[in-house]
């Protein structure tokens, strides 16, 4: 968003809602496979971060039979300030209604694919693209009728926890939403601020903590499995794929197996690697003399060895579930 210039709503303001639309690199599939994440402070002022399917893209039925000769409207990726409502949609039932004028383009070759490269036509105006819900007692599996150009959610129950969240907001700060639209390839490209993933992933200096680990160390360890994940995906295993630990080449475990060897220099301040101090001294100390003889030395460090490589296999499986979530 700030790369963008566009505005993030923050400061100690509760309910001050982010509504952000991202769209999926598939060129529409007549499913409900994009996301709206509404990202906020709750009435205590801490973060809250809701996530709900829907649809960015018009249904097959109407890419197929457009409604206005010029072909059926795509809404442009960007930032949209002030331009929705609440209101009814079709003067039907409570929605947000578009109030300003948006941008769009027009698919007119009258397929099921959405040519996002080959748009020749963009209009700025009032098209009624709404966002309003789909099915009003369940879920609804394919997109169909339910957008001709509006962001359509798949589920009733999630549609009625975002009105009410808007309804909430709009008591405070008037009735007026902004809404930015992205696409997921730009944000993948973003995904590789590694120190961005640190504080996202695993909540900053908490879990830096818990796993006795430097943020460097850790940033590096991020890079190597959304590397890994990025290569998965180029050769054809699924979007953002996470490499399975079986399949990496023996060059890329050896290059980690040392990397994880440096965890006692990374993160334990240790100035001398050859004589590694103990963390835990007092529970090495066996018989509770106040002094550590040679096995008791040897047996304190290969525990907190082992302990060290339980962490690490820990954070690297944090990190690919995490990455596979985003």
């Amino acid at each position: 968003m700030t790369s963008k210039s566009y505005i993030f709503f923050d400061g100690n303001k509760k309910l001050n809602l982010n509504i952000i639309g991202v769209r999926r690199d598939n060129h529409g599939t007549n499913e409900f496979d994009d996301f709206l994440i509404v990202l906020y402070k709750n009435q205590n002022l801490k973060e809250e971060c809701k996530v709900y399917s829907i649809t960015t893209d018009p249904g097959e039925h109407w890419l197929k039979n457009p409604l206005n000769p010029k072909g059926t409207a795509v809404l442009v990726p960007g930032q949209y300030r002030g331009t929705w409502k609440l209101g009814k949609h079709q003067n039907k039932y409570e929605a947000l209604v578009q109030a300003k004028p948006v941008k769009v383009w027009r698919d007119n070759n009258k397929d099921n694919i959405i040519d996002y490269q080959g748009f020749n036509t963009l209009s700025e105006g009032y098209f009624g693209i709404n966002i309003h819900r789909s099915n009003p007692y369940d879920k609804s599996y394919l997109v169909n009728k339910w957008s001709a150009g509006c962001q359509v959610f798949q589920s009733v129950k999630d549609y009625d926890e975002f009105l009410d969240m808007c309804k909430r907001s709009a008591n405070l700060y008037g009735n007026s939403f902004t809404y930015t639209l992205l696409t997921e390839q730009e944000i993948r490209k973003h995904l590789k601020n590694w120190l961005f993933i640190v504080s996202y992933i695993l909540n900053g200096e908490k879990t830096m903590s818990q796993y006795k680990i430097s943020k460097k160390r850790l940033a590096q360890i991020i890079k190597e499995e959304y590397d890994a994940a990025m290569l998965r995906t180029d050769e054809g295993h699924g979007a953002f794929g996470i490499a399975n630990r079986d399949e990496d080449t023996p060059k890329s475990k050896k290059k980690k197996k040392e990397a994880d060897a440096d965890l006692d220099e990374a993160h334990c301040g240790s100035a001398n690697r050859d004589e590694p101090k103990l963390k835990n001294p007092k529970k090495a100390d066996l018989d509770k003399d106040g002094e550590l003889s040679k096995y008791e030395k040897k047996r304190g460090k290969a525990i907190e060895k082992s302990m060290n490589n339980e962490s690490l296999n820990s954070i690297r499986t944090l990190i690919q579930q995490e990455l596979k979530n985003l």
